[in-house]
């Protein structure tokens, strides 16, 4: 678990913080544009998530749902495979938000200094980014647990 956990950390950072701090050298950058201009959109982000559960009902077919046929078999065997390389699509997301959250609040404290209502903005964002991280985390969990098993005799 700790492994996951550091790994997740380490990926936010490429993906969420490393971004901002590329462009907070360009002139006119505001953290905030730049924060979100990183959003998906709400479409997208819906898209994902149903991608998400349709490879959950896959996996739950291929895994607990007893198959008499041969041919069933294989075609959610090879299912399972496809849909798992596009249900966690979701996870980047969460990996940004959980790199690109704390970095942008740093630069509009700079910016801003310690005007009133930093206290709940910091809290907000710093609230934010923990539970982005968490997901990650039990998305990464997901990602290995639901992982389509490798048949040992394959025809």
């Amino acid at each position: 678990m700790r492994k996951i956990v550091v790994t997740e950390i380490l990926l936010s950072f490429l993906l969420g913080s490393v971004p901002i701090l590329l462009v907070s050298n360009q002139p006119g950058f505001s953290a905030t544009k730049s924060l979100a201009s990183l959003n998906p959109g709400d479409v997208v982000v819906y898209y994902f998530f149903y991608l998400l559960c349709i490879h959950t009902f896959v996996w739950f077919v291929n895994r607990q749902v007893l198959k008499n046929n041969h041919t069933i078999s294989v075609f959610f065997q090879e299912l399972h495979g496809f849909t798992h390389k596009l249900g966690f699509a979701i996870h980047g997301i969460y990996r940004v938000l959980a790199g690109a959250v704390p970095t942008a609040m740093w630069f509009e404290l700079d910016r801003l200094g310690l005007v009133q209502g930093w206290q709940a903005i910091t809290v907000f964002s710093m609230a934010l980014a923990i539970s982005s991280l968490i997901a990650s985390v039990v998305l990464a969990k997901a990602t290995e647990y639901t992982a389509p098993r490798v048949p040992l005799f394959r025809k």
